[in-house]
Parts: C-alpha cells; sequence; structure tokens
C-alpha cells in the first residue's frame, strides 16, 4: 500500500471511530486482527466481524481496489468495507428493503464485473436470514448499500452508491459497540 492510499484508509476507517467503543490501532504487518491488502481493481472485499479469526495471519482480512474512479469513490469502499470488518452485513438485502430487482438485468450487471449467477445471488439478491442478525429498518442511505444501475430495479431509476456513513450507520454501529449503558433505537426508520 502506498502512503497515501495508507492515508486515504486510515482517514476512511476513523470515520467510524466516534460512533464505536473500539481503540483503532493501525500497525504494519501481520499483528493487526484486520489486515487490509490493496489492488488495483475497483470494489473490495472483508471477512464479516469474527469470521477474521478464522483466517491465517498471514493473509488479509480486507482488500481493497484503489483503481476507483477517485478518492471519494475509494473512501466509500474503504467505510463499506470496514462496515463489514465490524459485523454489518450488506443494506440492499436486508429483508425489509423496498428495492424490487429485475433479477436477469442484475445478473448481466454484475457479470461484467466477474460474479457468477449464484455469487450475485449470495451478495446481492438474496435478503438475509433475520434469525441470527440483529437488523433495524432498512436505510436506503446506508454505506452497506450497492449503487444499482439504471435497468437493474423495476419502476425506479439508477441508485448511486453512498460515498458516507448515513445516519442510519452512525445509530447502528453506537447500538452494536455502545459507549455506556445500552441504548434503544428506532426500529421504525
Amino acid at each position: 500500500m502506498t502512503d497515501k492510499q495508507k492515508e486515504l484508509t486510515k482517514d476512511s476507517i476513523n470515520k467510524w471511530a466516534p460512533h464505536i467503543n473500539l481503540k483503532l490501532e493501525f500497525v504494519d504487518g501481520p499483528d493487526g486482527d484486520i489486515r487490509i491488502a490493496a489492488n488495483n481493481q475497483t470494489g473490495g472485499n472483508s471477512a464479516i466481524g469474527r469470521q477474521a479469526n478464522d483466517i491465517p495471519k498471514s493473509e488479509p482480512t480486507m482488500v481493497i481496489g484503489f483503481g476507483g474512479e477517485n478518492d471519494n469513490y475509494t473512501a466509500g469502499t474503504i467505510m463499506h468495507e470496514f462496515g463489514h470488518a465490524l459485523g454489518l452485513q450488506h443494506e440492499h438485502q436486508h429483508p425489509d428493503n423496498t428495492l424490487d430487482f429485475d433479477r436477469e438485468r442484475v445478473y448481466q450487471e454484475y457479470a461484467k464485473h466477474g460474479l457468477t449467477r449464484e455469487e450475485t445471488d449470495a451478495f446481492v439478491l438474496n435478503p438475509l436470514n433475520r434469525e441470527n442478525l440483529i437488523f433495524l429498518g432498512y436505510d436506503k442511505d446506508s454505506i452497506m448499500n450497492y449503487g444499482f444501475a439504471e435497468g437493474t430495479i423495476r419502476n425506479r431509476g439508477a441508485i448511486p452508491r453512498g460515498n458516507d456513513l448515513s445516519k442510519g450507520d452512525k445509530e447502528f454501529a453506537e447500538f452494536i459497540y455502545p459507549k455506556s449503558k445500552i441504548k434503544t433505537l428506532d426500529q421504525s426508520r
């Protein structure tokens, strides 16, 4: 990772810091709980929450693509992937989302990015199971939402990808990583 990439990564991850009861310490090498690698692609991936503990110390738990359009886009990717590291799932897979996907168009769109139909189902289309996860109301502005191209959602235009934390992202992070007493959240958003 270049010095500029490290700086953007730290700045982006630190946007979560005021909303979580965790001390963020940035270290080089294999000693971190979250180990970040860079590539020249767009997008990224991350282990979700404690799944990172199952990954050998010699391997990254998160990969960030620095081949994106601009630093704002890449910062959004970093915040999204760090959300996964904190345990957050994809918001567009929320069981209460209001998106009416045109599945064939979504498959075509994600095939351009190298995803199979099965991967697109798993990471984009299939709703998450309520049984083992904590949900609040669907947050259309969440950093954990993907953007969607024109024609992939029926009766809607394109949905741009967010590049900053939403109010709901911050509230959810504060709920699952409370700084003091337990908070209650408005689940009707």
